[in-house]
């Protein structure tokens, strides 16, 4: 099924407060069937409509020039840069107006607005003119010296002026009651702009002490940033010098501890050594007496068996006394690398409890957590 097209095209030229006004007609002149036409439209837009269906009627809504300047300038915009898109819209706008002006009404938005009933009378359309009277104008009120610089910059750019003239003329007029401008407008600008370059001047000697402050806390930033440089640098190289020294009497620690365990070994199996030497001489001894017992009932050949085991009973007690020396020179090696573990630890411990190490806990803990917590 084909869409009609909206009995009323509404266009509005670039500036917030002209767009809102535009939306608010377009919305009271849609379509109550399809509801066509409820958003302003664009040049294509509206040429689409008309060539469709050439009884549709245009209605194009702008903005003062010079206050879509002034609102340029409070936003920080470049005035030049929004003048030149505001003249384009416009030479576009009348451009469809020349070839439509039976059927085109060109509205300035405010003064629309101040006689919204007269105009919607004028437009043809039967409607509450509240809703549009209900539109806020968001852009701020013009500053005098703001008004000044619009002037002069429009003054200066022919075909704005020719733009705005044009549109000025081609506007419907609905009331004779517009405000004049004042006749101290010029004076009030060059009074605004004489407190605006005193106020100037001075932004600009607080910005310079300012800057001069920021030099100087900038200067002793950089001076404590240096000093506390040189000082991790070193803590740095003491705590490098503490982790090699650590390391190498690490390792000491641990050769001393692997000789320890194989003397502690040695001593163990010789310990093993003399149990079983004093079994086997409490074996010998109970052999002795028992031989001794029987050299009595015995032969010469007994008594010479008896000698031979009694022989052999002072060698095995001459293997138990050779143990027993080398047990206690085993015992005297003990004590000795007892001492020494003794005196590594003690000093693996007065390192640790080190100001150094203590100040390089924190970075040694920070260390521990970038490698994982390995």
């Amino acid at each position: 099924m084909t869409t009609a097209a909206p009995l009323l095209a509404v266009h509005a030229l670039p500036g917030p407060h002209g767009f809102d006004l535009a939306r608010a007609l377009a919305q009271i002149a849609a379509d109550p069937d399809t509801g066509n036409g409820a958003d302003p439209l664009s040049l294509p837009e509206i040429e689409a409509h008309l060539a469709a269906d050439p009884a549709h009627r245009i209605c194009i809504l702008y903005v003062d020039p010079v206050r879509v300047l002034c609102a340029a300038m409070t936003a920080d915009q470049d005035p030049a840069t929004v003048l030149e898109a505001w003249t384009d819209a416009a030479r576009d706008a009348l451009h469809l107006h020349r070839r439509n002006r039976r059927r085109s009404m060109i509205f300035e938005a405010g003064h629309l607005q101040r006689y919204a009933a007269i105009g919607l009378d004028r437009l043809q359309i039967t409607a509450d003119s509240q809703s549009l009277s209900a539109v806020t104008d968001a852009t701020p009120a013009p500053a005098p010296l703001h008004a000044l610089l619009a002037r002069a910059l429009l003054a200066e750019t022919p075909q704005a002026r020719a733009a705005a003239e044009e549109l000025e003329a081609s506007a419907q007029l609905l009331s004779n009651d517009d405000p004049t401008g004042s006749a101290t407008m010029a004076l009030a600008a060059y009074q605004d702009l004489q407190a605006q370059g005193d106020a100037a001047s001075q932004a600009r000697a607080a910005q310079d002490q300012a800057q001069k402050a920021h030099k100087a806390d900038t200067a002793r930033l950089e001076q404590a940033r240096a000093a506390l440089a040189a000082e991790l640098a070193a803590l740095q190289a003491e705590l490098a010098d503490s982790q090699s020294l650590i390391k190498d009497k690490t390792h000491q620690l641990e050769t001393v501890q692997a000789k320890l365990e194989a003397a502690t070994a040695a001593a163990d199996a010789l310990r093993k050594d003399r149990a079983a030497d004093q079994a086997q001489l409490a074996t010998l001894t109970a052999k002795v007496d028992s031989l001794t017992r029987q050299a009595a009932r015995d032969s010469a050949a007994q008594q010479e068996m008896m000698q031979e085991m009694t022989a052999q009973r002072q060698a095995h007690s001459a293997a138990l006394a050779a143990s027993d020396t080398k047990l206690k020179e085993t015992a005297a090696t003990l004590e000795a690398r007892d001492s020494a573990l003794a005196e590594a630890r003690s000093y693996i411990d007065h390192i640790m409890n080190s100001r150094s190490m203590r100040l390089t806990r924190p970075l040694r803990a920070m260390f521990h957590v970038l490698r994982g917590g390995r």
